[in-house]
């Protein structure tokens, strides 16, 4: 490859295009590419222009091109000497465009302290000799500088005065990229104070500010404790100056770069008054310094400008702004949005800030300023030489401006009559961005106004625009999908879709036909509803299909449409309600219709229609294209052409016990070694608001206690006595009846069991998951259902299932930080001991105490204790045991057991009286096993 030639506008055009098809097709590597801009970058005989499109490469692509640390390094090194070389050359666009390329190797690959060092000494040399004529060169270093201590924020604090002076003397235009960085360095200066814990520091400020020093010797290593400007940003509202600190030469310094706001361009003076505004803001100092800006530039139609008057509202708000200025800048804000020679971008962004003025009541929701008047609301209504973004907005803050109320009233007129622009462009055939731009502006109103007579309006409007103009009939489903989701009970869907329905099912033919795709998908949504009846819809479509020539012509795309229309009708509705008009209709689909894919995919839905029940039919046509063949196979038969199948065989039922279901009983495991309840300071002072925190979790939606229980399922010991049972069952599904106390336990099943000698399958773990509604013990029938060998399906009742008061035992739940041995013990105690305090005071409200005794050597109740209870033992003291056990879904019952010789006292507390009795009988069980 000649890289030599002058043809490397041709080379750069092709490397952008596609880097990798670049290296291809040249037979080069990355490396050997950086290799030849190099030569090119030193060569004299290129043009100083081919130079800087080179260098571009680097700037652009520095990921691509320098692919490991060694060519970082051999690459910067080189771009130093040539940029060393040319220090007395005036090729000054060059020599700057080596300063960015340099910078930008530095930000991407995080440079070594020497490395960085190296080049900050180049860039300190550069900015030291100000109102020289390399301003071109000299403007580009400071933005260097700018760019490495917005990467590294501090990096520059112990140079503020040199640059501090530099930005004085500088008499060039030059002078406000020196005036910009000293300014950043500022602000990172006083923020780095906010944190400065060090003592006698009340000058420190005038000291940093005055004493100067050179800057091309002394300027700190990159370090990394340095905060990124993010985060520096996040932190600002909570930072201010230490009161002590000496601000002298602060207000100084403020007033100074103030009264060179002439000087500057107006994106440099928005950067600089904004960045000073968090000097102010962080220092404590007036804001009445920026008072001329904002009367100079309140009415400016400069964008930068304009908009830094409300940056510096955010700011300071009331401090700098009065009720007049407020005033003065709301009528200037609505003048701009409307002014016709502003750009859009400009437009539309003064609409935004009318949304989000800025005040001190804002929520952060969108909201008109609060002395909007009236008299201003006209300005808002959109007009036909308005875009559709600048309508949409308008329309936007229109709905905030009017409020309907439950009956038809002016605002609901109003707002109303606001979309007649929309409309009449709608009438004249304009749909495409119109159309958006009304539903999206109907979805704004509906939103916010849903609980008012508009939503009637809007039912209205949609109707009729629908009716006349079927070509609305995407976005009209669109505009349902969103408000289904928005208002999921409201009737408007619904009744939207009925009226829609009947309408277009009643409507003649030829004018169904002339927006049919339109139609269809009308009744696409609509066949989705239970509410709407499907009857009419299948007649409508065999009518339609039987009387024209679309099965003739066979038009896929009007196919599958209607083809979409009968899965929606299969899919929500019974069978038995569609079977005779919905099986006529697919039926002559499949006979009549020219597409042979639609005639196939017809006679699908006519064979699951005709051959299957509406569970499995809905089954079937739920499942998603990832769940595969498999899951078709097992709920459909493979031969399609059978004209019917034969009916399943009679459920029977069988009288014995065929299986049985028992619990797994837990190993019990002594608690005593295993708890080390002692609290450190560290974990003490992590629980502040504990109780608060805790109730927050029970609250959250998130929170489901379950209670889960293993059982193992096996045969009954009488099945042996009884030849004539199966020995073999498949597919084995337990139904429990359902309780009052609990939510519906869900089915458990076993795919094979087996009472032969010779086979393994003897029994089969089942693991139930109980969500009580109240922590009570409930009897569960449990009735078994299953399939032999022969293929007859069978149903046994099993022995009930019974769920103790003690099964429901749960230990507390505790938020995730608390997850060390010492964190939960600590908290546990707190828990414990607020809860007992809540309990006590709150009695009326559902909480009750008891005291019971038990009788029992002392020996034996602890080691009961410990053995039964040992998971929810909060603390030990003395022989005074805490006890808190977890009553779901949300209850508590605390227990304190102080052992004596012969007689142990147990103090209750919990918050729901109904368990009291349980307690007792469960107390009185574990008393028992004492005596």
């Amino acid at each position: 490859m000649d890289l030599f030639q002058d043809n490397w506008v041709k080379e750069i055009a092709e490397f952008r295009r596609s880097p990798q098809t670049f290296f291809a097709a040249e037979n080069t590597s990355a490396g050997d590419f950086v290799h030849y801009i190099l030569l090119a970058l030193t060569s004299e005989n290129k043009k100083e222009s081919t130079k800087v499109n080179v260098l571009g490469l680097f700037q652009e692509y520095p990921s691509i091109l320098l692919t490991d640390t060694i060519t970082v390094e051999h690459t910067f090194g080189s771009l130093k000497d040539i940029y060393d070389q040319l220090e007395k050359e005036k090729l000054f666009f060059f020599r700057s465009q080596i300063l960015f390329t340099l910078t930008v190797l530095v930000v991407e690959f995080e440079f070594m302290e020497n490395q960085l060092l190296l080049f900050k000494d180049v860039l300190a040399k550069t900015i030291a000799t100000t109102n020289s004529p390399d301003r071109i060169v000299r403007a580009a270093a400071c933005q260097c500088l700018l760019e490495l201590e917005i990467t590294y924020p501090g990096l520059l604090q112990n140079r503020l005065a040199s640059l501090y002076a530099m930005a004085q003397d500088e008499l060039t235009s030059v002078h406000q990229d020196y005036l910009l960085l000293f300014v950043t360095v500022l602000r990172h200066v006083l923020l780095n104070l906010t944190q400065d814990k060090e003592k006698h520091a009340d000058n420190k400020l005038n000291d940093m500010l005055l004493m100067q020093t050179d800057l091309r010797t002394a300027i700190s290593p990159t370090s990394p404790t340095y905060e990124t400007e993010t985060a520096i940003s996040m932190k600002l509202t909570e930072r201010k100056l230490p009161f002590a600190i000496d601000t002298r030469e602060l207000r100084k310094a403020v007033s100074w770069v103030m009264d060179s706001a002439s000087l500057m361009t107006p994106h440099c003076l928005t950067s600089v008054v904004y960045q000073l505004a968090d000097c102010v803001k962080i220092s404590g100092l007036s804001p009445t310094t920026f008072k001329q800006q904002i009367l100079r530039h309140i009415a400016s139609l400069s964008l930068p400008l304009f908009h830094l008057v409300f940056l510096l509202k955010i700011k300071f708000d009331r401090e700098l702004f009065e009720k007049c200025d407020e005033d003065r800048l709301l009528k200037r804000l609505i003048c701009n949005a409307q002014h016709p020679g502003l750009p859009l971008g400009h437009r539309l962004l003064c609409y935004n800030w009318l949304l989000q003025f800025p005040s001190q009541s804002r929520d952060g929701e969108p909201s008109i300023p609060h002395h909007l008047s009236r008299n201003q609301y006209r300005s808002f209504f959109p007009s036909i030489f308005d875009d559709l973004d600048i309508i949409s907005r308008k329309l936007d803050i229109l709905s905030l401006c009017y409020k309907p109320s439950s009956v038809s009233d002016s605002a609901s007129f109003a707002l109303m009559g606001s979309l007649t622009i929309l409309d009449k462009a709608i009438q004249f055939g304009y749909v495409g961005g119109y159309a958006v731009t009304l539903f999206r502006s109907l979805y704004i109103f509906y939103k916010r106004h849903n609980q008012s007579a508009l939503s009637k309006e809007i039912f209205k409007f949609i109707l009729t625009s629908v009716l006349c103009r079927p070509k609305l009939a995407a976005h009209t489903v669109d505009f349902l999908r969103c408000v289904s989701r928005l208002t999921p009970q409201s009737p408007l869907v619904l009744d939207m879709l009925r009226s829609l329905c009947e309408q277009t099912v009643s409507a003649p033919l030829s004018s169904v036909l002339d927006n049919l795709t339109h139609n269809l998908l009308i009744l696409q949504r609509s066949a989705r509803e239970v509410q709407i009846r499907p009857t009419d819809t299948a007649r409508f479509l065999y009518h339609l299909l039987a009387s024209s020539e679309l099965c003739v012509d066979g038009d896929w795309n009007i196919g599958n449409s209607v083809l979409l229309v009968c899965r929606g009708l299969l899919q929500t509705h019974h069978t038995t309600t569609i079977c005779t008009e919905l099986g006529d209709l697919l039926l002559l689909i499949a006979e009549k219709f020219s597409d042979i894919d639609i005639r196939d995919r017809a006679r699908f839905y006519y064979t699951m229609l005709t051959s299957m029940s509406s569970e499995k039919l809905h089954r079937v046509l739920s499942l998603s294209p990832e769940t595969g063949t498999e899951a078709l196979s097992t709920l459909i038969q493979d031969d399609f052409s059978a004209p019917s199948y034969p009916p399943a065989p009679p459920l029977k039922s069988i009288s014995t016990p065929l299986l049985q279901l028992e619990r797994v009983t837990k190993p019990k495991i002594d608690f005593r070694n295993l708890r080390d309840w002692t609290v450190t300071k560290k974990d003490s002072s992590r629980i502040q608001g504990l109780l608060e925190r805790y109730g927050s979790l029970l609250e959250s939606p998130t929170f489901r206690p379950v209670v889960k229980i293993s059982y193992v399922l096996h045969y009954s010991p009488s099945v042996s006595s009884t030849p004539d049972l199966p020995q073999e069952v498949f597919a084995v599904e337990l139904h429990l009846s359902e309780s009052p106390h609990y939510e519906p336990v869900s089915d458990a099943l076993v795919p094979y069991l087996s009472h032969l000698s010779d086979t393994k399958a003897s029994q089969s773990d089942v693991r139930l998951d109980f969500v009580p509604k109240q922590p009570l013990p409930t009897d569960f029938d449990v009735t078994a259902t299953f399939t032999d060998v022969a293929g007859h399906t069978f149903s046994c009742r099993l022995a009930p299932l019974y769920l103790a008061f003690e099964n429901l035992f749960l230990p507390l739940s505790l938020p995730d930080d608390f997850m060390t041995h010492e964190a939960k013990a600590c908290a546990l105690k707190q828990i414990f001991e607020e809860l007992w305090t809540q309990i006590h005071s709150s009695k009326n409200g559902g909480g009750v105490e008891s005291v019971q005794s038990l009788r029992g050597k002392k020996e034996e109740i602890e080691e009961s204790l410990y053995r039964c209870l040992g998971e929810f033992i909060i603390d030990v003291q003395g022989g005074l045991f805490s006890i808190a056990i977890f009553l779901p879904p949300k209850y508590h019952l605390l227990m304190k057991v102080q052992l004596e010789n012969d007689l142990t006292r147990v103090a209750l507390a919990t918050d729901n009286w109904q368990v009291l009795a349980h307690v007792s009988e469960y107390l009185q069980s574990l008393g028992k096993g004492f005596a």
